[in-house]
């Protein structure tokens, strides 16, 4: 019975420790930060033509901002598809945020060029989609 809990005490000290680094991870990671936007500029590059879209509705920068905000920040290179043909950038008091959705179906944005990226989460992505769509951009168009 001594063995037994010994044995569970050892364990749980080797979980404990093991999970440090993944909690620290998240503890002190950066997350994406938008706030102050007074517009939002989509931009589609097709055949050297460029086609941007400004979005200056309060209603719809508020909810593409609640989309992207919170999102963890890394800065390791994912294996993923990123060009600047397609760009949502925000236009915010003193300064310019240009994201870069990633073109072979993964879900992560490329942050300005920075060469840091966020992971979108599922629904999200789902939600960022959508909400492209309806101004003309599909992002499972490159798939």
């Amino acid at each position: 019975m001594k063995i037994k809990k010994e044995i569970l005490i050892i364990l749980g000290v080797i979980l404990i420790i093991a999970s440090i680094p993944f909690l620290l991870r998240y503890v002190f990671s950066d997350s994406l930060k938008i706030d102050n936007v007074s517009s939002v500029v989509l931009r589609f590059v097709y055949l050297d033509e460029e086609t941007d879209l400004t979005i200056v509705d309060e209603k719809k920068i508020k909810e593409l901002v609640k989309i992207l905000n919170g999102h963890v920040i890394r800065s390791s290179y994912p294996a993923c598809f990123f060009e600047n043909n397609i760009s949502l950038e925000f236009i915010m008091p003193n300064k310019r945020l240009s994201l870069y959705p990633a073109l072979d179906g993964c879900p992560i944005m490329r942050i300005s060029e920075e060469n840091k990226y966020i992971d979108i989460r599922e629904k999200k992505l789902i939600k960022l989609k959508e909400f492209l769509f309806l101004y003309g951009f599909d992002l499972d168009y490159y798939r």
